[in-house]
């Protein structure tokens, strides 16, 4: 007698690339979905620069707890805070078989840190714009006004 069971299993990760300002925060989201029939089957969990999933490196930083049974649809997002340069690399969500610890499938994000918040950079350097716009024109307007006297 053979038996075949088909399920429905789909793992989604809506962002592949992401990036983070040092001292902030990202918030990688991988969802599963499964049948019901796999409910308390998988364990899913997030491994960093682990290509092969490895369970044996697990992601400890940030007091993330690692390890989630999955059940029907769940969005597994892993928080990273205070984010460091050495966060930056590729982050891994992996669902492994219970019974067995095989790897059943894998979906990565490629996290980038800059050093530096280029958005109040921007802004600060608009900011001196606008004041070395307005020197020139104070200074043209007090030319104009001492040729006005003369």
């Amino acid at each position: 007698m053979i038996t075949v069971v088909v399920v429905e299993f789909k793992m989604v990760i809506p962002n592949s690339q992401m990036r983070g300002q040092r001292g902030g925060f990202l918030k990688l989201q991988c969802i599963v979905k499964l049948n019901e029939n796999l409910t308390n089957t998988l364990t899913v969990f997030w491994t960093k620069d682990n290509e092969n999933c490895s369970q044996s490196m697990p992601i400890n930083r940030h007091s993330i707890d690692n390890q989630t049974t999955a059940t029907d649809t769940r969005d597994f997002t892993l928080t990273l805070v205070n984010l460091q340069i050495e966060d930056a690399g590729v982050y891994y969500c992996c669902a492994a078989a219970y019974s067995s610890s095989q790897i059943i499938t894998i979906g990565s994000i490629n996290v980038q840190v800059q050093a530096f918040n280029t958005t109040l950079l921007n802004l600060f350097a608009l900011i001196i714009c606008k004041v070395i716009i307005l020197v020139i024109v104070l200074a043209v307007g007090q030319i104009w006004v001492c040729k006005q006297k003369w």
